[in-house]
């Protein structure tokens, strides 16, 4: 079963009516076994409710990295309390492209090569 997420983004509940539909649709009777809350669902680590860039949309930070320089995303990233826990998080998951941490998945990908490098060394 699919979710649809096609709210209208002017309507200031939207995140909180999809949310609240999400949990009623997991805790319904006969469910399938699957996490049970939002956060779960969502598989959000909980340093991310202090990251800078939560609220913005994936747009600016997920492009393709050979075309984007992620300057103004990294400028953000400096400044994030959490840069460190969303630099590991990414560096621990190759599928994620994108800005994290303040590095591009390209960047990441050499970061993941030199430590193999390091460790077969």
């Amino acid at each position: 079963m699919r979710v649809r997420m096609a709210l209208c983004p002017l309507h200031p509940d939207a995140h909180n009516l999809w949310m609240d539909a999400l949990t009623r649709w997991l805790m319904r009777p006969g469910a399938p076994d699957v996490p049970h809350t939002p956060r779960e669902v969502l598989n959000r680590p909980d340093w991310h409710l202090d990251a800078v860039c939560r609220g913005q949309g994936v747009g600016p930070w997920v492009r393709d990295s050979r075309l984007a320089t992620y300057a103004a995303q990294k400028a953000v990233c400096c400044e994030c309390p959490v840069q460190r826990d969303c630099l590991e998080y990414a560096l621990a998951r190759p599928e994620l492209v994108g800005c994290w941490g303040g590095t591009t998945d390209r960047e990441r990908r050499q970061l993941r090569d030199l430590d193999r490098r390091r460790t077969s060394a």
